[in-house]
Parts: structure tokens; C-alpha cells; sequence
């Protein structure tokens, strides 16, 4: 791991670089991103890039999951399209933010710094799921499936359990509960101290956010009339 060494964020230290434009939303977000980690973190680029975290658990659930949609898309694309490319995009940027929230330097300075790990909670709480959610994995599925496959997938979201489970009431309670319980109980330092812990609540943060986006983003579909 590189050492950090403190710094105080100046006005010259913040500001955009010569030639910035508007249009320019990679670039800005990315270079502002390394500005305030500088500023406040005392970190150089050099660091952000080098500095990588090894989590075998997250990166093997990432690649499993990664391969999956991509096959099914691929097989359901041969016969339909279930869902559009820019929505399997949304799948693959979730993708690639999941990785940098659990490999990266973020995964790394999370045992170390309070705001980074805060961070990497609001990544795999929000960001992470709403990319997953807006991919459609459950359609991409279902329509990768056989005719009998797609009746077991119906019958299992139409079974009493997972209506409950995927109520927004239900994801509602759960995403707003889940910071409360995470850092007001021993939770959050048992998911510090121990990686057989820390590594399924990152899992389970996603989770949580998935469900939550994904139950969402269903109600706004069915009221805008779109296939879900």
C-alpha cells in the first residue's frame, strides 16, 4: 500500500486545468476526482493508478456476473433483443464502478481513511446498483432461457416470497435501513477487522441497492408502458 501524506487543500490546487470546456464530462469528473483526493487525501495520481486492493471474494463474484449477462445477451440477441445496447452499457459502467469501488485504490484506503470508506459505501449502495438495475439482468435472462426456462424464471417472480421480497415497500425499508445498521452497530468495525465480514457486506450492499433500484425503475417502466 503507498503511504498518504496529509495536505491541505489551496484554490490552485483545485482549479480546472487550461483549455477545460463544458462538453468535457470524462474528463472533468475524472480530473476534479484527483484533485479533491489530492486536496483532502493527500494523494498524487501517481498513487490513485498504482494503488490496488485484492479482493479475491468481490472480484470473483464481479467476473461470474460480468460473463453471465454478457452470454445472455449475446444468446437472447440472436433471437430477440430484450434489452437495448445503451441499457447493457449501463450494465458494463456498473460493472467497471464496482470494480474500482472493491479493487482499487478505494478498496485499498477504505481500512484507512473515514471518507474513503464512505466512499466506497455510497458506490456499492447507490451508484453501483442503479448502472445494474438500468441493464435489466432479469430480462436479459429470461430471454436468454428456453420456453420451459422462462416459465420456472415466472413462476419463481410470481411466488409469494418474491413478490415480498421485491415490493418497493419492502426495498425501500431495507435501503434505508441499511446505513443506520451498518454504522451505529458493531457491524461496521467487524466489517473492518475482518475480511470474511467485510467482504459479503460489500457484497450485500449491492445487493440491498439493486433491489431497491430494480424494483424502482420497474414501477417506472410499467407506468411509462415499457417491457420490463
Amino acid at each position: 500500500m503507498i503511504a498518504a501524506t496529509p495536505s491541505k487543500p489551496t484554490p490552485s490546487g483545485l482549479a480546472p486545468p487550461a483549455g477545460w470546456r463544458w462538453p468535457d464530462f470524462g474528463v472533468a469528473i475524472g480530473w476534479w476526482l484527483c484533485a479533491w483526493i489530492r486536496a483532502f487525501g493527500g494523494f498524487d495520481r501517481a498513487a490513485v493508478v498504482q494503488t490496488w486492493h485484492l479482493d479475491l471474494i468481490s472480484a470473483a463474484v464481479i467476473a461470474l456476473l460480468a460473463s453471465a449477462y454478457a452470454s445472455c445477451y449475446r444468446r437472447g440477441r440472436d433471437g430477440e433483443r430484450p434489452v437495448e445496447p445503451a441499457q447493457a452499457g449501463c450494465f458494463g459502467v456498473g460493472m467497471v464502478l464496482w470494480v474500482l469501488a472493491t479493487l482499487s485504490f478505494i478498496g485499498s484506503y477504505a481500512y484507512v481513511l473515514f471518507w474513503v470508506r464512505a466512499l466506497q459505501v455510497l458506490m456499492l449502495l447507490y451508484v453501483v446498483p442503479f448502472f445494474l438495475a438500468q441493464g435489466k439482468p432479469v430480462t436479459v435472462v429470461r430471454a436468454a432461457l428456453g420456453p420451459a426456462g422462462r416459465d420456472r424464471v415466472d413462476r419463481l417472480l410470481a411466488s409469494r416470497w418474491a413478490r415480498v421480497l421485491a415490493h418497493p415497500l419492502t426495498t425501500s425499508l431495507a435501503m434505508l435501513a441499511t446505513p443506520w445498521l451498518l454504522y451505529l452497530t458493531p457491524w461496521y468495525t467487524a466489517a473492518l477487522e475482518s475480511e470474511w465480514i467485510g467482504a459479503p457486506t460489500r457484497i450485500l450492499l449491492v445487493v440491498i441497492g439493486f433491489g431497491y433500484f430494480y424494483a424502482a425503475c420497474k414501477l417506472t417502466w410499467f407506468l411509462a408502458g415499457i417491457p420490463s
